[in-house]
């Protein structure tokens, strides 16, 4: 398979693609033809050489967040089918045709919102879903005044679930 890849830290032309080995997916996994990765300030810091080495995470690739098709199911994994699309985190590996993804971290994608807004809600989702529930405190039947303005229409759909709150 294709994936970005970077021999030395620098700017973003220090990426090219290469071929890369097709992850394998273990019980809990997913395996996701990628069609949508976001590109954050964690893969830039990396890119450059912040974290001090090129492979941090679960993969050598870059790439925290994507949204694509799931092509492989884990054995341990019910609630996923092929052909559904999600939208995930993943510790390194979006910038590739296929990612691994823990079951745990990805969600499916509302009907009404594209792979390439599905790859840009995820880590900004799970941050505030974070600060709400285990920084904050935030416990279920309290209100969180939320000022959004680029998910709007995901968030006011997606229920967050209780199990946050445990």
């Amino acid at each position: 398979m294709k994936g970005v890849v970077y021999d030395g830290f620098g700017p973003a032309e220090v990426l090219r693609l290469a071929e890369v080995p097709r992850p394998e997916v273990r019980p809990q996994d997913l395996l996701v033809r990628v069609k949508a990765a976001g590109v954050n300030r964690a893969d830039i810091l990396q890119r450059n050489g912040a974290y001090g080495n090129q492979s941090f995470g679960e993969s050598a690739l870059l790439g925290l967040e994507l949204a694509g098709e799931v092509v492989g199911v884990g054995s341990e994994v019910d609630e996923a089918s092929i052909g559904q699309r999600v939208m995930a985190i993943v510790g390194g590996g979006a910038y590739a045709e296929f990612a691994r993804v823990d079951r745990r971290m990805a969600i499916s994608i509302p009907g009404n919102v594209s792979f390439v807004e599905g790859a840009a809600i995820m880590e900004s989702f799970v941050t505030a879903v974070e600060a709400v529930s285990h920084v904050a405190g935030v416990e279920q039947g309290q209100t969180v005044l939320a000022l959004l303005w680029q998910i709007v229409d995901f968030v006011a759909f997606y229920r967050i679930p209780e199990s946050i709150f445990q």
